[in-house]
């Protein structure tokens, strides 16, 4: 439901009862640092129901929604949709969900968040381990399966997380009118990486940052680029 709150155009959204413990992660992680280093939508308000939980958010626009973007914009949302992966992994929860639709962007900010939690979870260690399909198809790491043919299928839910977000990254790339340009080149490297069939080879968000910002870390490798720099203009 779109409404205005306080003069800003707002989405209402009604959280079912079964999906409680999604509010209450998004009110946890509000509590951290500011929206902008987080990259998870806010929660301007909320109120109870007998069917649930009613939150408001800012409206914004759905990646799926968005056409050509510049070269230069791509890549800052890039790395702000690693920032947000990171953040949340840094505090052990994981989406389970991550798909054009649950990415907004303020495309006059160059701003990007994370939004719909319903499915997100919060987990011990990085091996922690998930039994079933989880997620949307076309979004989901080759070792969870189909949604009818691998209800008994384990895999770790952080590196499919991570399978994911390359995904993203992929789809980011799309949006350029130029998706040859030698300036995404470290874009697609980052995402093929996080995409790698062996879930133990998967980039880290973090990792994966540092390597799109040729931020130099140990252990992980900086693949050189014959081009300049993909965030600048």
């Amino acid at each position: 439901m779109h409404a205005t709150r306080h003069g800003e155009h707002v989405v209402i959204k009604l959280v079912g009862k079964d999906y409680r413990g999604s509010v209450d992660l998004l009110f946890d992680l509000q509590q951290q640092i500011p929206r902008e280093e987080t990259h998870v939508i806010p929660v301007l308000d909320s109120w109870l129901v007998a069917q649930g939980t009613y939150i408001v958010m800012p409206r914004l626009e759905p990646l799926d929604e968005c056409r050509a973007l510049p070269i230069h914009t791509i890549v800052s949302l890039a790395q702000q949709l690693l920032s947000g992966i990171r953040f949340l992994h840094q505090n052990k929860i994981v989406h389970r969900d991550l798909k054009p639709a649950n990415i907004v962007i303020d495309r006059h900010r160059v701003q990007l968040f994370i939004i719909d939690f319903d499915l997100a979870e919060r987990y011990e260690g990085k091996d922690d381990v998930e039994v079933g399909f989880t997620g949307s198809v076309g979004f989901t790491a080759p070792e969870v399966g189909e949604p009818d043919y691998c209800k008994d299928t384990t895999y770790r839910m952080v590196p499919a997380d991570l399978w994911a977000t390359g995904k993203l990254l992929n789809f980011l790339v799309t949006l350029s009118g130029d998706i040859a340009s030698i300036r995404l080149n470290p874009l697609k490297d980052v995402a093929s990486r996080m995409m790698d069939r062996d879930p133990s080879l998967r980039l880290s968000a973090d990792d994966a940052l540092a390597v799109l910002i040729g931020e130099n870390k140990p252990g992980v490798v900086v693949r050189k680029q014959a081009a300049q720099p993909a965030w600048t203009n």
